[in-house]
């Protein structure tokens, strides 16, 4: 069954759609990217957009989830390095936290 969910991270503004079901070799972006779509203001909106093959997939949930930080941390300028280690650490866990929890109610 194919199932779309939708967050939203107030601390960095950043929307995340999560799809479950689709398998990944019929995706044309399989994994983790970003998708830029114009609203009608006439600005532009950064999704970031993660596809599983099942929602039990636990390891390419962590996987994809170190991509979204990574990408969320260099669209809003804050360093991905060793010294930044527990800001990302704790990013991460808040990711993989909120989508593994809903993703598998």
């Amino acid at each position: 069954m194919k199932k779309k969910y939708k967050f939203y991270d107030k601390i960095y503004f950043a929307t995340v759609i999560v799809k479950v079901g689709e398998p990944l070799d019929k995706l044309r972006n399989a994994g983790m990217t970003t998708l830029d779509i114009d609203n009608k203001k006439g600005g532009t909106k950064r999704y970031y957009l993660i596809n599983l093959d099942n929602k039990k997939d636990f390891y390419s949930l962590m996987h994809e989830c170190l991509h979204l930080v990574r990408r969320i941390f260099d669209d809003r300028g804050v360093e991905f390095r060793a010294e930044n280690d527990e800001a990302i650490a704790y990013y991460f866990m808040y990711w993989f936290k909120q989508i593994w929890r809903r993703i598998n109610k």
